[in-house]
């Protein structure tokens, strides 16, 4: 269900969308439910978004997938976009407040994650740069595996951390997303900071090449350890119904790459002919990998 208009309160505007689901599994007849209201004002110089979302356990979308079964999501942010008259500037930003908060069905708190923007810009080129301090909160009722053996244990968190954020202009030939994070993660006693960078080639409509670094150098529980993650993607568009997507994907701590490929070619409108392939590798010794999984 959805309502949208550009006159609310005289000339803003004003997006409401909400949907409520249900299933029907054997064995299972409370708590089967789930549903989202969004409300949004997304307007030139502000925007005001509110979000309440009910995930029940009982919920099974059987052929469809919820990433996270009975929590309550509550969202409240609010962007301010001025525009101004300045030298290759074409907006500031800031965000007041943001506020993004999960619940149990029984209204205990597990995350929480409030951050606001003191400072940001819009180019005239649509390149944006932002900065943001974040408080997190994070409860688990079981210890999990944080990286090879660092082990989260079963309690409460809390930590703070600031970002840097530039985003060029996607239509670029070249364009760069970039981030680094620094402040504490869990418990720990000093800084960590992390790096993460998107670079795309497309110099002309028949494809596209990207690579992605994700790097952190972690400080928890009297632990030090470094994360990566690579990735790649090469998109060919041969026609507007032929066209591959090429994955390639490794991170340290499985020490694994996957490879995936899928062709995607429409003979007629409506009708639809996938060809993928994957690939799941295994780094050894030697620094060289061997084929775990092929399908």
């Amino acid at each position: 269900l959805g309502y949208k208009t550009t006159t609310f309160l005289g000339d803003n505007n004003l997006q409401v969308q909400s949907y409520f689901a249900m299933s029907v599994t054997d064995g299972v007849a409370e708590d089967n439910h789930t549903g989202r209201l969004y409300i949004t004002l997304p307007n030139d110089t502000y925007t005001f978004r509110l979000l309440y979302h009910a995930r029940n356990e009982g919920f099974n979308p059987e052929m469809g997938f919820a990433d996270r079964l009975g929590v309550q999501q509550y969202m409240v942010d609010y962007d301010l976009t001025p525009r101004v008259d300045l030298p290759f500037i074409k907006k500031l930003v800031f965000k007041p407040y943001n506020l993004n908060y999960y619940a149990d069905i029984n209204n205990t708190m597990v995350s929480r994650t409030i951050n606001f923007s003191p400072f940001g810009f819009v180019t005239n080129a649509d390149d944006t740069f932002s900065i943001f301090v974040k408080r997190q909160f994070e409860y688990h009722d079981e210890e999990f595996e944080l990286f090879d053996d660092v082990v989260i244990p079963v309690g409460q968190y809390e930590w703070w951390q600031t970002e840097f954020q530039f985003n060029s202009n996607r239509s670029r030939t070249v364009s760069l997303n970039t981030g680094y994070m620094f402040g504490h993660y869990y418990e720990g006693e000093r800084t960590s900071y992390s790096y993460i960078a998107e670079c795309i080639f497309k110099t002309n409509s028949f494809y596209s090449l990207s690579a992605t670094v994700d790097y952190k150098d972690l400080y928890s529980f009297g632990r030090s350890f470094e994360t990566k993650e690579l990735g790649s993607r090469l998109t060919l568009d041969f026609s507007t119904r032929l066209f591959t997507t090429t994955f390639l994907q490794y991170n340290n701590e499985t020490e694994q790459m996957n490879m995936n490929f899928r062709l995607h070619y429409i003979p007629k409108i409506g009708s639809d002919i996938y060809v993928v392939y994957n690939h799941l590798m295994d780094e050894n010794d030697e620094d060289s990998f061997t084929t775990l999984q092929q399908a």
